[in-house]
């Protein structure tokens, strides 16, 4: 793995952190990949998209802590204004190169 912490444009770090403690000491199996129910991928799936964000691809790294976004250039750019381009950081020559990375939102709570 390899990571880069970003901070969160002001506008979006709000809604972020909604999605933290909405999730806050969700662990014993709740938000969970082996016991994950299509209603929590649902919720969180519509909660990005009123972001203007989404999950299509990586949404079965949802768990406690740990919040996938897909990692496309117009979602870094969305969350942030410090990325970097994605063709500078990322190899992607596959056909789907969505399925190359990840953006995680890390919570404090993450294990």
């Amino acid at each position: 793995m390899v990571a880069t912490r970003l901070r969160p444009r002001p506008a979006i770090a709000a809604h972020l952190n909604a999605i933290v403690r909405k999730h806050y000491d969700a662990d014993a199996g709740f938000l969970h990949p082996d016991n994950l129910r299509a209603s929590q991928v649902v919720s969180y799936v519509e909660t990005l998209a009123r972001l203007g964000l989404d999950c299509d691809v990586s949404w079965r790294n949802l768990t406690e802590g740990a919040y996938p976004i897909d990692a496309t250039q117009k979602h870094l750019d969305r969350l942030t204004e410090e990325a970097l381009p994605l063709a500078e950081i990322a190899d992607w020559s596959d056909q789907d190169p969505r399925h190359s990375a990840v953006i995680l939102l890390l919570a404090w709570n993450s294990d």
